[in-house]
């Protein structure tokens, strides 16, 4: 499970404190169970934890929350914090709207690139971040993936072009069976082996090979059968950004 990048933060503001959890939590007048919860990754980094942490100690925010990216740091300092969850996915209240803090990843579809999905997932200080509006805070991993490829453009409305940018959630593995929900959530960024590709998802068998699909009619783009075994990560799209096509059906 990945670790909250706050609470990496708020571990190292220990460590070099020298200070215990329950010495921590002393410090900044916060709840001593609630925090063990918390750096255990049992619950997410509530917004009062943030606040006791600037106002008892010299912390900045931008270092705890790791506002690096300057385009963001705006955007995110012109609202309030409402919580962060495990993944590092930062919720914000910004006006009347609500905005989560997501990772923005590019790839390429043609797979020229020997290792794709290692360079996108690299653990890098330098990842960019995007936000984005959605409906409700989450627990899940969204991710933003930027297309780089017309495999999926069709001309359609729904299809993809290249220079989208698509909202997702990753799928946890324990989800995957008995049966990926294909016909709820039809498109889908699956990466195997050192390859990523947005497909459309269009079978399953009882073996558990899924079949993906391109929306591109040219006969460069023809479908291909893989084993779930093969996959190491499944991101449904939820929809493009800014919001003008929802694949939920």
């Amino acid at each position: 499970m990945d670790q909250d990048p706050i609470v990496k933060r708020i571990i190292e503001l220990m460590d070099k404190n020298g200070m215990k959890p329950s010495q921590f939590a002393k410090e900044i007048n916060f709840n001593q169970s609630n925090l063990s919860k918390i750096l255990r990754g049992e619950r997410s980094v509530p917004a009062n934890l943030i606040e006791a942490i600037l106002t008892h100690t010299s912390t900045t925010r931008e270092w705890l929350l790791g506002l690096n990216d300057v385009t963001e740091q705006s955007q995110a300092e012109k609202g309030t914090l409402v919580s962060t969850n495990k993944h590092g996915v930062s919720y914000w209240r910004v006006g009347d709207k609500l905005m989560a803090r997501v990772p923005l990843m590019k790839f390429n579809a043609y797979g020229s690139n020997p290792d794709e999905w290692g360079d996108i997932t690299a653990d890098r200080d330098d990842v960019d971040t995007i936000m984005v509006e959605v409906d409700r805070v989450s627990r899940g991993k969204y991710v933003v993936f930027s297309v780089d490829n017309d495999s999926m453009d069709d001309g359609t409305r729904k299809s993809f072009e290249a220079g989208d940018k698509i909202f997702t959630r990753e799928l946890e593995r324990q989800d995957w069976s008995p049966r990926l929900h294909f016909e709820t959530w039809p498109y889908w960024v699956v990466a195997f082996g050192n390859c990523i590709r947005l497909k459309q998802i269009i079978g399953q068998d009882d073996r558990g090979n899924i079949t993906l699909h391109s929306l591109n009619p040219s006969p460069e783009f023809t479908d291909f059968t893989l084993q779930l075994d093969e996959v190491s990560h499944l991101y449904n799209v939820i929809r493009k950004i800014p919001k003008t096509v929802d694949y939920g059906n």
